[in-house]
Formats: structure tokens, sequence, C-alpha cells
């Protein structure tokens, strides 16, 4: 197991003396292999489909998950458990690369290459107004490493179409169609 990220040497060296009957000799075996272990690095995004929506209205969540290291990346996850109050979780996308844990956590299902990026898509029912808030923290298995992102959407509450007022309506002969009089 490597200790520290960086080019690795592991050199080996074999010697022994050869005796048979009336030979011998003298061998001298030397191997050596480089190896360059990688620093695994990623960033994550989050951005609201909608910067404004109304009370009762969906709203997604795009995590943009990326591989920014030099090493392939296993185990990567994303936890979404931290969303301001009115925010109702819903629903996600892609099922076939992602699995839930059916309580805050969703798993990629793939190792993510070098300079590749996995998305999330998570939906929401805005269900009370005011200024939400929703943070996603990105993880993986290599190291312990974690990071996290945030963007916020502005709930308004749904406005309700007033009718307007009937005006009275007069007939040929000056009488309010409406009130008879």
């Amino acid at each position: 197991k490597a200790i520290d990220y960086g080019n690795w040497t592991n050199k080996a060296n074999v010697y022994w003396k050869y005796k048979d009957w009336n030979e011998e000799a003298d061998i001298n075996l030397t191997s050596e292999d480089s190896v360059l272990v990688g620093k695994p690095e990623f960033t994550i995004e989050k951005v609201a489909s909608e910067k404004e929506v109304k009370v009762g209205d969906k709203v997604s969540f795009k995590i943009t998950y990326t591989n920014t290291g030099k090493i392939d990346l296993t185990g990567v996850y994303i936890t979404d458990k931290d969303y301001s109050e009115g925010l109702v979780y819903s629903d996600f996308s892609d099922k076939s690369l992602w699995t839930f844990d059916g309580k805050d956590t969703w798993h990629y299902n793939d190792v993510l290459p070098v300079g590749e990026s996995a998305v999330l898509e998570l939906t929401f029912e805005a269900t009370t107004p005011g200024e939400k808030t929703n943070t996603a923290i990105g993880g993986h298995n290599v190291t312990d490493d974690t990071s996290e992102a945030n963007d916020t959407v502005l709930v308004k509450e749904e406005t309700k179409l007033e009718s307007p007022e009937e005006e009275p309506e007069e007939t040929p002969d000056g009488v309010d169609a409406i009130s008879g009089e």
C-alpha cells in the first residue's frame, strides 16, 4: 500500500552463489519497476434548474461530480441531506448510473475515469415560501476526502388570480341588466 503520492520505484536485487560439482558461478539479478501513485481529486458543482419557483412547483438540482485527479475513482457517492425546510425530496435521475440508499445518499454504479464527470439530478417539491438552500456532499472510497456545493432557489407564494369585478351593464332602456334597477 502506498503511503504517499508520486512516482515510486521498486527495485529488487537477488544474489546467490551457485556451486555444482566442479562448476561455480555468482548470480546477480536486478529488477526495477516504477509506478505513479496519483492523487485522487474531484470537484462537485450544484445548480438549481430555476432560481425562482412558486409553492407547489418542482425544482431540480443538477449535481456534477468531476474526477480532476490522476487516478480513476471508485466508490463515488453524493449525499444530499442538508436542504432547507420547505423542500421535499421527490425523485432522482438516471437510475441506471446511480443507486439510492433510501435515505440521503446516492452511489455511482461504475468507476469514474480521470477527466470524466457523473451527473445526478435531484427533484424536490417547494412547499413553503422563502429562500431555500440545498447542499450536496461528494466523496469516494479511495480517501476520506469530501467536497460540498450548494445552490439557492427563491420560493414565492402561489399567486391567485382575482376575477375582475363585474361592471353593471345597461340595457338600451337604461335599466341595469344585473340588478334590474
